[in-house]
């Protein structure tokens, strides 16, 4: 794979290949992860020519193919004549932002509180499960600490998280420490 990512920083010379608008400043053309990569161009045809060069190239050296039927190409802002022509040259199937990785929406914008309620109602959910069985308090900073605190950190790696979400994950987390629910209305018993 490292093979494939100096190719990328090679093909990001070629003079047909355009960097993406948002990506032009750090001269960013891809992401690599396990099993996955996620590329960056500019939607034009020479862009994804140049791109499908390098694959090419990759697979003439390693042997690894692009998986068509697991790869999507996602197309905003170009005509439709331009991503027909893409979408033909590719094989690629159409996606749409946002979609999901790894269990995490990934957008093209800023997340609202609004969309990271997905991340409350997960820690919500293990806490009404955790509300049937009587656990102490020590069980209950355990559970707080080794899972819902890892829960919201993992979205914190990949994400700038809203200040208010924070201040209701904080909440959720007091409230069932104190009460084991998710909902405390009693005065703690330290300030």
């Amino acid at each position: 794979m490292e093979y494939l990512s100096r190719l990328m920083t090679v093909a990001s010379e070629f003079p047909g290949f355009k960097f993406h608008p948002l990506c032009r400043g750090i001269r960013l053309t891809h992401l690599m992860f396990v099993a996955d990569l996620l590329l960056f161009c500019r939607g034009d045809f020479r862009s994804i020519f140049t791109i499908m060069e390098v694959f090419n190239c990759f697979t003439g050296a390693s042997r690894l193919n692009i998986s068509s039927d697991k790869s999507d190409i996602i197309l905003i802002g170009i005509d439709q004549s331009t991503e027909a022509a893409i979408l033909e040259y590719t094989g690629f199937k159409k996606g749409s932002l946002p979609f999901k990785y790894l269990g995490v929406k990934i957008s093209h914008k800023r997340f609202s509180k609004g969309d990271c309620n997905i991340l409350v109602d997960r820690m919500m959910k293990r806490i009404r499960g955790w509300n049937k069985k009587k656990i102490s308090y020590s069980g209950r900073l355990v559970l707080v600490k080794s899972v819902l605190a890892t829960i919201h950190t993992y979205w914190s790696q990949i994400f700038v998280l809203p200040a208010g979400l924070m201040d209701r994950i904080e909440a959720l987390c007091r409230n069932f420490l104190w009460e084991g629910e998710e909902n405390y209305n009693k005065a703690p018993l330290v300030a």
